[in-house]
């Protein structure tokens, strides 16, 4: 099923059938299925990456764009794929997670106008590029992205 989530500004899907379900969780961090894609799709699998797990800061006067997750293999496949597009990336470990970042303003720029973003929260970058007005970044918990206690 499809729905819409009012709050949230966005759509959810649900899955019943436990063989679907069985199979996704098997494949959940399978990532040879990029191999042999286009460019657009490899773009669009980051912007499913960064809509979930992905957030706009501001940062001693500095705008940047993190990304925070336990499964070292995505965020390393998401930085490949950005580099192969020409945005520069940072890549480290905290807190038993790693991270992805984006710094600068015109790599900033380049990821907004090349990488298809859905989510609502990042309607303000886009409007105004580089510079968005106020905190983007996620506020619950569980949102951030890397939350030991429920294993992602």
């Amino acid at each position: 099923r499809i729905h819409h989530d009012y709050s949230k500004g966005c759509y959810k899907v649900r899955i019943f059938d436990r063989e679907i379900i069985r199979t996704l969780e098997r494949k959940k961090y399978t990532l040879d299925f990029l191999e042999n894609t286009e460019k657009k799709e490899r773009l669009s699998y980051v912007a499913g990456i960064f809509d979930a797990e992905g957030w706009i800061e501001r940062y001693r006067k500095n705008l940047r764009i993190r990304m925070k997750m336990r499964k070292k293999e995505v965020v390393e496949t998401v930085a490949k794929i950005l580099e192969e597009n020409g945005i520069k990336v940072v890549t480290f470990e905290k807190d038993n997670c790693f991270l992805l970042q984006i710094e600068n303003e015109s790599e900033i720029e380049k990821f907004l106008f090349l990488v298809p973003l859905q989510h609502p929260k990042w309607r303000p970058a886009m409007a105004e590029g580089p510079n968005p007005p106020g905190y983007t970044r996620p506020t619950k918990a569980g949102t951030v992205g890397c939350d030991p206690e429920r294993g992602s």
